[in-house]
C-alpha cells in the first residue's frame, strides 16, 4: 500500500488538472475504478503499472518542454534556427516513410 500511496501522492502533485476521464482513457483503467482507486482502494499491479507508465510519459513531455524553453531564452538566434533545421529534416524523412510505407502496402 506504500508504493500505491507514494505514486497517488506524485500523480497528485504533477497532473493535478487531470479528470477521471482523461486518466481512464489514457491508462485504459476504467473510470469508476480510477474514482475508487485515488478515494483509498487498493489497486492492482497492472493498475499500477499502467498509472505509473502515465506519470512518466508525462514527465518525459515536460522535461522535453522546459529543455525547448531554456533554449529558447539562452541560445542564439542562428543556434535555435539549426535546431528548427533539424527538426523539419527529421518530420519530412519521418513523412517520407510513412509515405513509402503506404505505398508499398
Amino acid at each position: 500500500m506504500k508504493h500505491q500511496d507514494e505514486l497517488l501522492s506524485q500523480f497528485k502533485k504533477r497532473l493535478v488538472d487531470y479528470t477521471y476521464k482523461q486518466i481512464s482513457s489514457q491508462t485504459g483503467i476504467q473510470m469508476t475504478r480510477v474514482f475508487r482507486i485515488f478515494n483509498g482502494y487498493e489497486m492492482k499491479v497492472s493498475e499500477y503499472f499502467a498509472l505509473k507508465e502515465m506519470l512518466e510519459e508525462k514527465n518525459e513531455a515536460k522535461d522535453f518542454d522546459h529543455i525547448i524553453e531554456k533554449c529558447r531564452m539562452q541560445l542564439s538566434d542562428s543556434s535555435l534556427k539549426e535546431i528548427e533545421m533539424v527538426c523539419k529534416k527529421k518530420l519530412n524523412l519521418l513523412e517520407l516513410i510513412v509515405s513509402t510505407e503506404n505505398i508499398v502496402a
